[in-house]
């Protein structure tokens, strides 16, 4: 199973507005996420539920299944400690 941390665009926002108003000088990288997964299905579903369409599933092409990251979530500690 695939899983991602997806990343509303106003949860990127919130975090910027954060860093602006807060006066943080540091520099660095910080993960921003939610911190939690969900499968491409699970976002597909949202969609197709919200629009009355049909889902497609297409296999994942077998010259890219070696190499594909199948999980992805942010550590938001550094984060949440400087915000």
């Amino acid at each position: 199973m695939m899983l991602r941390d997806f990343v509303p665009v106003e949860r990127v926002l919130d975090v910027q507005f954060q860093f602006i108003n807060k006066d943080i000088t540091a520099s660095g990288i910080w993960n921003i996420g939610t911190g939690e997964t969900k499968s491409f299905l699970d976002v597909a579903t949202i969609f197709a539920e919200k629009y009355n369409v049909p889902i497609e599933t297409i296999p994942m092409p077998e010259n890219l299944k070696a190499s594909y990251q199948y999980y992805t979530c942010a550590d938001l500690t550094k984060l949440n400690e400087t915000i």
